[in-house]
């Protein structure tokens, strides 16, 4: 039996993970019952109470307890034994698997099952505070609740494995790490999405944008990525997703302010933060690593992921942060208050042409649009002196009586 206060049809990630348990375990020939509560219910869903059943035959009992908050019910201390011990004796129980330390029900249910002489196990799927005062209470409780009543602990990822351990002081030979719900195959390059802006800037002729920085980045990662899916797939990944995602978030608002043509204030920066990205993954994979060691579930397979991820992080250090030192590094500053509008034209011009060949700027399109846009603008404040100084010479060739009736028209420009 799965217990826990989160479950459908309220939606987040415990909720979705439980249901995608029983069916599993149900289509492997399991008989598989769900224990929840039944409110309060989500805006706009119907109630419920009593039992319900999911597909595959798998069992829901939305208890009716009283609810402190959505998810979480009122602790009963032990009014709610003989409701909850008629459950498990009649689904004759032969294993409880508790979710979520903050679940109120599944704490309770493990100190039921355990005086039934019940086998459990808890999975915990978050991270909670050490030192505020909530974080201690939980840890508290929970360690009591786990220490006397848990035969085995499981944890989604490493970190939460080593979150559980320092909470509520249980050796990390008991706690299993289980990877989240993770399909290696669904990372597979079958598609080769990340090859399509090489084939357009072949295709363009734009042979020179298409650098070995270029080549070997977009190659390599996505084949990493797969291996790492396959070999070591771990709620662990979402690390290098995560850092990788604000990277791209950095980029595209680098290339939306280039096509604009608005000066980026974290240009120099983006590659910078690129590098810290790859020194970052590095780290996590070594403590990862570490962490499996210790919980002697390393094998060779994992050895294989953590070396595959720590070569490409280290290669891709080395290659960008040669790009860094090349393009930031060894410039000579120049006095932009020397320079004239129409060299900040060519200047600008002769940045963006630079940005393409070197392969700083992946969109040729986005290059040539951003350049233009420059020049349009600096030729829109040059026009007014221009002809205000045509004005002017006109202005002179005519008669004296002319010059002190006409209308200074060049003031309109000035």
């Amino acid at each position: 039996m799965l217990v826990s206060d989160f479950f459908l049809p309220h939606l987040g990630g415990v909720e979705t993970h439980i249901y995608s348990l029983s069916q599993a375990l149900s289509s492997l020939g399991h008989a598989v019952a769900i224990l929840t509560t039944a409110d309060p219910v989500p805006p706009g869903a119907a109630s419920r109470a009593g039992v319900r059943y999911l597909p595959r035959g798998v069992k829901v009992y939305y208890a009716p307890l009283p609810a402190l908050t959505a998810g979480t019910s009122v602790p009963t201390f032990s009014l709610s034994f003989l409701y909850l011990r008629a459950v498990l004796l009649r689904e004759r129980v032969t294993l409880l698997h508790a979710h979520q330390s903050t679940s109120v029900l599944a704490n309770e249910c493990l100190l039921y099952a355990s005086l039934l002489a019940l086998p459990c196990g808890h999975t915990d799927h978050s991270l909670f505070a050490l030192g505020d005062l909530a974080g201690l209470h939980l840890s508290a409780a929970q360690g009591l609740v786990v220490n006397t009543s848990v035969q085995r602990s499981l944890a989604v990822s490493a970190v939460t494995g080593a979150n559980v351990s320092l909470r509520n002081g249980q050796p990390l030979g008991r706690i299993r790490v289980v990877p989240n719900a993770v399909d290696g195959e669904v990372f597979r390059p079958r598609e080769y999405l990340e090859f399509f802006d090489t084939w357009f800037m072949l295709l363009r002729g734009n042979s020179r944008q298409v650098t070995f920085l270029h080549v070997y980045h977009h190659t390599t990662i996505a084949w990493a990525w797969w291996a790492g899916m396959t070999l070591y797939s771990t709620g662990d990944s979402y690390f290098g997703a995560l850092l990788n995602s604000w990277i791209h978030v950095m980029m595209y608002g680098y290339y939306a302010l280039a096509l604009m043509g608005i000066r980026c204030p974290w240009k120099k920066y983006l590659t910078m933060a690129q590098l810290a990205q790859f020194a970052s993954v590095m780290v996590y994979t070594g403590f990862c690593f570490y962490y499996n060691h210790q919980q002697g579930q390393l094998e060779g397979r994992h050895v294989l992921a953590c070396a595959i991820q720590v070569g490409e992080m280290a290669s891709l250090f080395v290659l960008f942060y040669g790009f860094y030192k090349k393009s930031y590094k060894g410039k000579p500053k120049q006095d932009d208050s020397k320079k004239t509008d129409a060299a900040e034209i060519k200047d600008e011009c002769n940045a963006a042409l630079e940005a393409s060949v070197s392969g700083e700027v992946s969109d040729e399109c986005a290059v040539a649009i951003g350049s233009l846009v420059g020049a349009a603008r600096r030729s829109a404040r040059l026009a007014p002196n221009r002809i205000a100084a045509k004005v002017n010479k006109a202005a002179e060739a005519t008669s004296p009586v002319a010059k002190a009736t006409a209308r200074p028209s060049w003031a309109l420009f000035n």
